[in-house]
């Protein structure tokens, strides 16, 4: 099985505040995963701050349609 690597795995095997590997840097990955999902449907998301998809609302970024056209600013949360 082959898969992007930055889609896929976000290694967690350092203490908080190691810049590698860490529950830190496993947070900006799936923040920045978000922010493509939401940008490739049109969506504008401003800001640095985390932008998190639940699972329950789309898994590998379906689903996000209806937020074509919509600006969000981070700190962002879909859960609904």
């Amino acid at each position: 099985v082959e898969a992007d690597r930055s889609e896929e795995f976000s290694p967690v095997k350092n203490e908080p505040g190691n810049a590698q590997d860490s529950p830190d840097t496993a947070l900006q990955a799936i923040s920045a995963q978000g922010k493509r999902w939401l940008e490739a449907v049109g969506a504008v998301v401003h800001g640095d701050g985390v932008c998190e998809i639940s699972p329950l609302v789309s898994y590998g970024g379906e689903g996000l349609e209806k937020y074509k056209g919509v600006v969000l600013d981070t700190p962002v949360y879909l859960d609904s």
